[in-house]
């Protein structure tokens, strides 16, 4: 079935996965190449506590960056893809809306009603 945007759902995950490719490699690849000097200097003198927290942190951003890309819209596709065609089929469903009109005191002019009641002059 078309999506809101009128392309099948495959091609707009996929179009969803290209369009944060970029943004994400990039904050990925900051990261790791700011901790890759920790990682390889691992015989060094004062790196025995580093070396191991740089570790994990390497290995994170790294398994993150390949679950955003494959398991994140796999994830979608097996239980948001009905969810999301029910949001648009509903955007497509119009709410008629009916407007309430009232008269202004005195002055005969029909205005929509508002939600509230009126509020006296303070010097009246």
């Amino acid at each position: 079935s078309p999506s809101h945007f009128g392309k099948p759902h495959t091609v707009s995950v996929r179009r969803a996965g290209l369009e944060r490719l970029a943004p994400v490699l990039m904050t990925a690849l900051t990261a790791g190449i700011g901790l890759v000097p920790l990682v390889l200097a691992a015989d060094q003198p004062g790196k025995e506590i580093l070396y191991p927290v740089a570790t994990v942190i390497l290995g994170g951003v790294i398994s993150s960056t390949l679950l955003d890309f494959f398991v994140h819209p796999a994830l979608f596709w097996l239980f948001g893809l009905k969810a999301a065609e029910r949001v648009v089929r509903e955007s497509h469903e119009e709410v008629e809306l009916e407007e309430e009109h009232v008269t202004s005191r005195g002055s005969g002019v029909e205005s929509p009603k508002a939600d509230c009641h009126p509020v006296p002059h303070p010097l009246a």
